[in-house]
C-alpha cells in the first residue's frame, strides 16, 4: 500500500513539474516566503525588515514575495500582514499564494528603419516578450534620455526626432519590479526630407513571427500613393527563386513554405507599386534559425 501511494505521489509531482515547465521558466513561487526556504515562518517577516533597515537586500525574485499586501512596494505592512498569517488572524494574503518570475525579450520592431526615419515622423517601436511578475514596463530612450514608457496592453513606444543627426534608441524591458528581461539598442540617421516622395519607400521588413515554421512579414512604407500592392521573393544562395507571391493587397505576409535550411542565409525581396504604378524594391537577409520552432 505505502509502494502504491508513493508511486501515485510521485506521478502527480511528476505531471506537475511538466505543467509547470510549459508555462513557466520556474515553478510557482510562494507569497510570504521573502526568506526563501520554501515556507512562510517568521524568518520571512524579518527578512523584509532587515531589507528595509538595509541590513541585507531581498533577493531579485524575493520581491514579490515579500509584496503580500500586492500594493506593488514593500513596506512594514508586508512584515506586520506576515505576522498577522502566522498569528492566524488572516488566512490568506491579499496578494494570493503563488506567483510566475519569467520574462524574455524576443525583438523589437520599429517602424522606420536605421537610415530612413524623418526629422517629425513619429516612429513606432513595438516590444515582443513578456515578463513576470505583471505589469510588464518597457521604456525608451534616445540618447540615453528616458523618452516614453508603456505598462502592458500599451504595446508600443514613440518617439518624434527633433532634428537631422546621428541617434542611439535602446529599448528596455523588464517586470513590475524593475529587472530587466533584455535591452535593444539600435542607431539611427535621422534625415531631413526624402528627395522625391511621389514614389513609395520601404522603410522596414520585419520578421514579426520569428518561432514558427511559416516566418510572417511586416512590410512598412511611407509616401507614393496608396493603395500598395506587395510582392514577396525568396532567393537561396545560388540566386534561385524558392518563393513568390506577387501583388498582395497586405502589408502582412506568411510564408506558406516549410522547407528552408537552418543556418542558410536566404535572400527575401520584397516589391511594392502605388496606385500610379511607382515601384521601389527593398531586401533583407533571411536566417533559418531566426524563425525555426523555439
Amino acid at each position: 500500500m505505502k509502494k502504491a501511494l508513493a508511486i501515485l505521489l510521485a506521478s502527480i509531482i511528476l505531471m506537475s513539474a511538466i505543467a509547470i515547465t510549459a508555462n513557466a521558466a520556474r515553478p510557482p513561487q510562494l507569497y510570504g516566503d521573502a526568506y526563501y526556504d520554501m515556507d512562510v515562518n517568521i524568518m520571512d517577516a524579518t527578512a523584509i525588515q532587515q531589507h528595509l533597515a538595509s541590513i541585507t537586500e531581498l533577493e531579485m525574485n524575493r520581491y514579490e514575495a515579500a509584496d503580500v499586501d500586492g500594493d506593488s512596494s514593500i513596506t512594514i505592512m508586508d512584515a506586520t500582514t506576515i505576522q498577522q498569517y502566522l498569528a492566524s488572524i488572516i488566512t490568506e494574503f491579499p496578494a494570493g499564494e503563488y506567483y510566475l518570475i519569467d520574462k524574455c525579450l524576443y525583438d523589437v520592431i520599429p517602424s522606420y528603419m536605421s537610415g530612413k526615419a524623418q526629422v517629425g515622423v513619429a516612429v513606432d517601436f513595438t516590444v515582443d516578450g513578456y515578463a513576470y511578475p505583471n505589469p510588464e514596463i518597457r521604456y525608451l530612450y534616445v540618447n540615453d534620455e528616458l523618452v516614453d514608457t508603456a505598462v502592458n496592453e500599451d504595446e508600443t513606444l514613440t518617439y518624434t526626432f527633433p532634428q537631422v543627426g546621428v541617434y542611439t534608441v535602446k529599448v528596455v524591458f523588464t517586470d513590475k519590479w524593475g529587472f530587466e528581461a533584455g535591452e535593444w539598442t539600435k542607431s539611427y540617421q535621422v534625415i531631413d526630407v526624402i528627395e522625391d516622395t511621389t514614389k513609395p519607400v520601404i522603410t522596414n521588413i520585419a520578421i514579426v513571427e520569428k518561432f514558427t515554421d511559416h516566418p510572417t512579414v511586416r512590410v512598412d512604407v511611407m509616401y507614393g500613393t496608396g493603395d500598395y500592392s506587395y510582392s514577396y521573393i525568396i532567393k537561396d544562395e545560388d540566386g534561385t527563386v524558392i518563393y513568390e507571391r506577387r501583388y498582395l493587397q497586405s502589408n502582412t505576409h506568411t510564408v506558406e513554405y516549410g522547407a528552408l535550411d537552418y543556418f542558410v542565409p536566404y535572400t527575401l525581396t520584397v516589391e511594392v507599386m502605388d496606385s500610379h504604378m511607382n515601384f521601389t524594391t527593398s531586401s533583407t537577409t533571411l536566417m533559418c534559425e531566426e524563425i525555426a520552432p523555439a
